[in-house]
Parts: structure tokens; C-alpha cells; sequence
């Protein structure tokens, strides 16, 4: 649904998730035959099994903006799940042609290694015999020019392929990169590997290798590299207390940066992960069908010289235009990006990478359709709504709150835990909450809405009961 009023033609703020859309049938089939198998929400399926298109497609095509020039098809993604709440299990079911796909690179790889140390061993023996010819020559210039000769035909040692990196540290990755191969996946679900004040220096790369731009690294120590049209996907799984606690010390200046404002985000919920067990069979053909054309995709990049360039048809790039206007009308005062022109920047540019992404992906033909960039829109348009929850100072109470409740619920739901002391409960919840009298504003609020109630036994000791329900809804 759209809102038509004033300048808008944006979904509407607060909208459900977008129902799946039936011109992208393989995308579709398989986030939701995940979802339904291990009772995951869809859009953490959803958002997942983008990173992966992102990362198989950015070596093989650039998106035609409407406005003119080329743009990367590379996403950020950052995804905050409670702990226990399937953030390996569901990384697992898109790396694995990733995974593949390295491990035939690697053979390859090794036999190059073994070719090259023969040619190193032959070059270094017809190096020391050109260096004993020297001694005594008469003709000292042209031994010289034959040894200069022979110095610069230098075996060059192979370079091993990588496409996906697992909890790297951004300064590892990019150096790794400068190494060999120009395209990479960073996939982490240890939050604190990049949401950390060690990391904050290597965000401006990140930010320029998301928008195509070259980017030149100095180092103190080792050799300082530039990487040239290189493509990097991003996904970063968090625990919220890793998230929070960034957010709380190094938010400002992450956002000052723009790199969440690249992202597209998601918070889920503890209760939106309940799965009771059966003892079904789970089938995956769907996700067998997905894999195999991400195996196909990364191998047609080795081939490819030159990246393709999608168009969007002339009705989607109509679309596209009001939707560029309507986002800077939504940034005067008052309006849906009034608190963030960063992502007011940035959202318009992610609807055209997802929609040029599922366009490929489904073997489109022709232009990138209207259907495409419209469900794109809502797609990335629900995102945006997340990202005003996830980072709004007037929505921190409420993110606070949000925070606390998940702490309960996740020791309700695995060890059947109520009843605690307040004092504990105080301790051991997320440090986060700790500082300047946020747990008692989320404790407070808790208590007034039904779910925590309080009692004062002996000594003063203050209990606490959690009942999930409670009587309104968080």
C-alpha cells in the first residue's frame, strides 16, 4: 500500500511486511519453504538470502540509475538476533556454494603454487648463474642489461580466490582482498568483529567500496595497498547487547560516517522465534534450486571480464524518479526522514540494487519491470522503518524496554525461568542498560504493563516475576 499524500508516493510507514511477490518465484519459494522449516520470521530469511544474491551477482553486474552513471548491486546488511536465535543455522543454509566454490578454487589454487615454485627454483638458479658471469666480464654494461633482464621476469606467485569471509576483521579483509580477488562476502555472526571502536577506522572503506569508489588504505605497519573496482557485500549478525553497546558508546559516530545509514536492517524479536520440534521431514528442494544458481553465478565470474549494466524499462525508471522526489520532499521538517537524511540518502539507492538484484536473479529479460522496483520499494521502505526503530532517539525508552523484555524471555523460554531477585536481574542484565538509569526506566515500564510484578520478602530482598504475556503488547 501507498501513501498518495502531498508529495508522498512511499509506503506507508508502519506497513506489514510485504506480501511475497509472484514474479520472483525462486527467491520466494525459498525463503519461504526456509522460514516454514526451521519457523524463522521471513523477513530474517529474506534478508539473508539477499546478502547471498548480492554477493554471488556484484562481480557480474551494475545497476543504470536513472539519474545517470553506474552503481554497485552490493548490499549491508545488519540483522540484531537474540542469542539462541538461529543466526549460524540460518547463514548456513546460503554459504554452503559459497564454501564449494572456494574449495574447487583451492585446488586449483595449490597446483598453481607447486607450478610456481618450479619456476621460482629455475629463475633463482639462472640468477645465481647470470650473477657468477658477471665477475670479470669485460662487457660489464651488457651483463648488467642481461641480469636487469632476468631480474624483471620474476616468477609472480599465484593468488588464491576468496569470496567469503567468515568473522574477519574489516583491516584483515581489506588487506586479504588487496591480495586476490576484487569481489568478497564479510559474513559474521559475532556482531563485536565489526561493531567495535577497533573496526570504526575502516568504516569510510567500507562506505567508499559500497559506492564503486577506489579505495587506498595506509597502514603504520606493512605496506599500504589500493583496491580498484573491487565489490563488497556485508552481513553482520548481532546479539543486541554487542549492537547496544556500540550504539551506546560509538552510535554518533557510526551514523556520522553513513555506514548504517547504508545497511539494511532488522531487529527481531525473542518471541518471534518460538519453533516447537516435529519429527518431519524437512525437504529443501527449493533451496537446493537457489544454491545451484548461486554456484552458477559465482563460476560465470570467472569467465567475465566486464560487468553488465541493468537498465530499469521505462516505466520502472519513471517509478524510480518519484520515488528519489517524494524521498527528499519526506525530508523537510516533520517529515518520514526528518531525523535521517543519512537514509534518506542511501534508501533510494538500495531500492535500485535490490530490484536490479531480483531482476537477474529470476532470469528477467529486457528492462528491470515496474513490478520489481515496486515490490523493491516496499521491501526496502520496511527496512526504513526498522532502522527508525532500531536508531530514534525518541524510540530509545522503547528500545530499552524491548531489550529488557528479550532478556526475560530468553531465560523464560530456555530454562523455564520467572522468579529472580532484583538485584540479579539488575547484574547480569545487558550492560548496556546499565548506565544512567536506563534499567530502571525499562524495569518501570515492564512492571506498569503487566509483565514483571514485584515483591519484598525478608532483608529486604526484592523478587521479581516475568509472565511473558503480560497485558499489552510490546
Amino acid at each position: 500500500m501507498y501513501s498518495n499524500s502531498g508529495y508522498s508516493i512511499l509506503p506507508i510507514s508502519g506497513s506489514l511486511y510485504p506480501a511475497l511477490s509472484q514474479a520472483h518465484p525462486i527467491f520466494n519459494s525459498t525463503i519461504s519453504e526456509a522460514a516454514e522449516n526451521y519457523g524463522i520470521p521471513l523477513e530474517f530469511i529474506s534478508l539473508t538470502a539477499l546478502s547471498a544474491i548480492s554477493a554471488a551477482l556484484q562481480g557480474l553486474l551494475d545497476v543504470k540509475m536513472p539519474t545517470g552513471g553506474d552503481l554497485p548491486v552490493s548490499l549491508n546488511v545488519l540483522i540484531m538476533v537474540p542469542s539462541g536465535g538461529g543466526k549460524n543455522r540460518t547463514i548456513n543454509l546460503f554459504k554452503k556454494p559459497f564454501e564449494e566454490f572456494e574449495e574447487d578454487q583451492l585446488k586449483g589454487y595449490l597446483v598453481e603454487v607447486k607450478n610456481h615454485e618450479a619456476r621460482l627454483e629455475i629463475w633463482s638458479y639462472e640468477r645465481k648463474r647470470l650473477l657468477r658471469k658477471t665477475r670479470g666480464v669485460q662487457d660489464e654494461q651488457m651483463a648488467l642489461e642481461r641480469f636487469l633482464q632476468h631480474s624483471s621476469q620474476e616468477p609472480i606467485a599465484p593468488l588464491r580466490y576468496r569470496t567469503i569471509f567468515e568473522d574477519t576483521t574489516p583491516e584483515a579483509l581489506l588487506a586479504s582482498m588487496a591480495k586476490g580477488g576484487r569481489n568478497a562476502w564479510l559474513v559474521t555472526s559475532e556482531g563485536g568483529i565489526v561493531l567495535s571502536q577497533h573496526a570504526m577506522r575502516n568504516m569510510p572503506a567500507l562506505n567508499q567500496i559500497w559506492s564503486g569508489d577506489r579505495v587506498t588504505v595506509d597502514r603504520k605497519v606493512g605496506d599500504s595497498f589500493t583496491l580498484v573496482d573491487s565489490r563488497l557485500s556485508v552481513l553482520i549478525m548481532s546479539q543486541p547487547g554487542i549492537f547496544e553497546s556500540f550504539v551506546s558508546d560509538y552510535g554518533a559516530l557510526a551514523r556520522e560516517s553513513g555506514f548504517f545509514a547504508r545497511c539494511l536492517v532488522l531487529d527481531v524479536p525473542a518471541h518471534m522465534l518460538n519453533r516447537l520440534v516435529d519429527d518431519r521431514e524437512l525437504e529443501w528442494n527449493n533451496l537446493k534450486n537457489f544454491n545451484s544458481k548461486v554456484s552458477r553465478f559465482l563460476r560465470m565470474e570467472l569467465s567475465r571480464v566486464d560487468r553488465a549494466s541493468i537498465e530499469f524499462s521505462p516505466e520502472a525508471r519513471r517509478r524510480w524518479i518519484e520515488i528519489q522526489n517524494a524521498v527528499v520532499w519526506e525530508r523537510r521538517y516533520g517529515g518520514r526522514f526528518d531525523k535521517f537524511p543519512d537514509l534518506a540518502a542511501r534508501t533510494p539507492e538500495n531500492i535500485a540494487r535490490v530490484a536490479a538484484l531480483l531482476h537477474f536473479f529470476e532470469d528477467r529479460m529486457g528492462g528491470i519491470s515496474l513490478e520489481t522496483l515496486d515490490y523493491a520499494s516496499r521491501l526496502c521502505f520496511w527496512h526504513v522503518d526498522q532502522f527508525s526503530k532500531m536508531f530514534s532517539e525518541r524510540s530509545s525508552g522503547e528500545a530499552d524496554v524491548k531489550f529488557l523484555y528479550d532478556w526475560f524471555w530468553v531465560r523464560y523460554k530456555n530454562l523455564g525461568i520467572k522468579d529472580h531477585r532484583k538485584n540479579d536481574v539488575r547484574q547480569r542484565a545487558p550492560s548496556a542498560l546499565r548506565k544512567n538509569g536506563r534499567f530502571d526506566a525499562a524495569f518501570e515500564i515492564l512492571q506498569s504493563r503487566g509483565y514483571l510484578t514485584v515483591q519484598i520478602f525478608q532483608k529486604k530482598t526484592w523478587g521479581v516475576t516475568f509472565y511473558p504475556q503480560g497485558n499489552s503488547s510490546l
